[in-house]
């Protein structure tokens, strides 16, 4: 296997057009009813990397830079009825391998990139006051660790009109502009109300992403759920992020053993405590030397004991 790193491993995933438009396809309602061969072939926008590969996106390499942002995939796409006025929207696809550690929710740092993506637009997609050309952006989060609570669910962030004083409703088109999309990787509750594509490209992100799934096997469901046929370039990237994938939660199950192996080393010490206080042949002092613990430690053990 390449080495390379899971955040590169994901970047290369999602280089390929037909990977993004099952994507688009599940989770952006523009696109709900076109064939996935229209998405990629007829609406994904994208610098073409070489001629010999005509299925990747250049704009997904090491990360794509916008003012103090930089994205893991970011590209244009048209709309399959547009308009005058509005011909596509922007599409953002970031991985986050972890949520535990960040300091800040994720839905904040979407919207964060979002607007900034919709401010990138002055100067490109409009100038000087021509706000009503403004297209609409999406932020799309794929979170492979999610908390309990959150797995498998899909949860979007959007703008809604409330006019609670009369009857009046502007033009959804005129604020409907940024939406962020966080697709929380895990086993899908079959009552959940979602639509038969965004299940299926969950579960299907869910194995390459967060199982140890053999490769060929989903290279093999690619073709069978999907109908899509990957280049070799393609195949190859697919393997490494399984391969990736496989290698994290195997050096996640190794950590977790560890850890438990630590806390139940520590629980024996207390318990051994413990029993030598309730004997009181022995000073603390002693205990917490035969014990390997810190000796304030045991005073709180005999203060709790005899409370």
């Amino acid at each position: 296997m390449e080495d390379i790193t899971y955040d590169e491993g994901f970047k290369r995933f999602f280089a390929y057009k037909a990977l993004l438009a099952i994507t688009l396809k599940a989770l952006v309602p523009e696109y709900k009813d076109s064939t996935i061969e229209d998405i990629r072939d007829k609406y994904i926008q994208g610098d073409i990397e070489s001629s010999r590969d005509q299925d990747k996106i250049v704009s997904a390499g090491a990360g794509v830079e916008d003012g103090n942002v930089k994205y893991d995939i970011k590209f244009d796409a048209l709309l399959p009825e547009s308009t005058k006025d509005h011909m596509r929207v922007i599409i953002n696809i970031e991985g986050q391998k972890s949520t535990s550690s960040l300091g800040y929710d994720l839905a904040t740092r979407g919207i964060y990139y979002a607007c900034n993506m919709i401010s990138s637009e002055y100067g490109t997609i409009f100038s000087r006051s021509e706000y009503e050309k403004l297209e609409k952006v999406y932020s799309i989060w794929i979170s492979m660790s999610p908390t309990n609570k959150e797995k498998g669910s899909i949860v979007r962030y959007k703008i809604v009109e409330e006019n609670p004083t009369n009857d009046y409703r502007n033009k959804k088109e005129n604020y409907d502009k940024l939406e962020v999309i966080i697709l929380n990787l895990g086993e899908i509750d079959e009552e959940a109300n979602i639509n038969y594509n965004e299940k299926k490209v969950s579960r299907y992100l869910t194995k390459v992403f967060t199982e140890t799934t053999d490769a060929e096997e989903a290279i093999e469901e690619l073709r069978s759920e999907f109908g899509i046929d990957l280049p070799e370039s393609a195949k190859e990237d697919l393997k490494n992020m399984c391969n990736l994938s496989e290698a994290l939660i195997a050096r996640s199950t190794e950590a977790g053993r560890e850890a438990g192996l630590q806390e139940g080393a520590e629980q024996n010490k207390i318990d051994n405590a413990l029993r030598l206080i309730a004997n009181g042949k022995l000073s603390l002092e002693d205990i917490a030397s035969c014990v390997d613990l810190p000796l304030e430690k045991v005073q709180e053990l005999a203060a709790k004991k005899s409370a």
